[in-house]
C-alpha cells in the first residue's frame, strides 16, 4: 500500500508540474493574443437590416486565425456608462499580430466589406486591444 501511495504522489507531483508548464506557456500565449470588436451603426436600423448584415458577420467566423467569434445587437440599458446605439456588433480574438493582419487582407472579410458594410452602413468603430508582439 505504502509503495502505491507513493507512486499517485509521484504521479500527480508530475501532473501538477506538467500542468503549470501548460498553464505558463498558455497565459504566455494568451497575453500575445489580440481582441477586435466592431461597432456597426446601419443606414436603416431594423430587424431586418440586422439580421442581414449578422448574417453576412457569420461568414467572419470561417476565416483562419478567428478564435471565439461573437455577434450581437445592443442590449438596451438604462445606466448612462452604457452605449447601446449601434445596431450590430461583433467581436473575436486572434492568437497574434500576425492572424490579425491576415485576416484584414483575407478575401472573406473583403467580401463583407463590399457587400454589406459599404452598402448599409453609415458608421463603424472598431476597438483592438492585447499585447501585439
Amino acid at each position: 500500500m505504502r509503495g502505491f501511495i507513493a507512486t499517485t504522489r509521484g504521479n500527480c507531483i508530475d501532473y501538477l508540474a506538467r500542468l503549470e508548464d501548460c498553464q505558463r506557456v498558455f497565459n504566455s500565449e494568451k497575453s500575445r493574443m489580440i481582441t477586435h470588436v466592431v461597432f456597426f451603426w446601419l443606414n436603416e436600423t431594423n430587424q431586418d437590416q440586422q439580421a442581414k448584415l449578422l448574417e453576412g458577420a457569420a461568414s467572419l467566423a470561417t476565416i483562419p486565425g478567428v478564435i471565439g467569434f461573437r455577434s450581437g445587437i445592443p442590449i438596451p440599458s438604462d445606466r448612462p456608462v452604457v452605449d447601446s446605439s449601434y445596431s450590430v456588433g461583433i467581436s473575436m480574438s486572434f492568437q497574434d499580430q500576425e492572424a490579425a493582419d491576415a485576416y484584414q487582407d483575407h478575401p472573406v472579410h473583403e467580401a463583407f466589406i463590399e457587400q454589406y458594410v459599404k452598402p448599409m452602413v453609415a458608421k463603424v468603430v472598431v476597438y483592438d486591444f492585447g499585447t501585439a508582439t
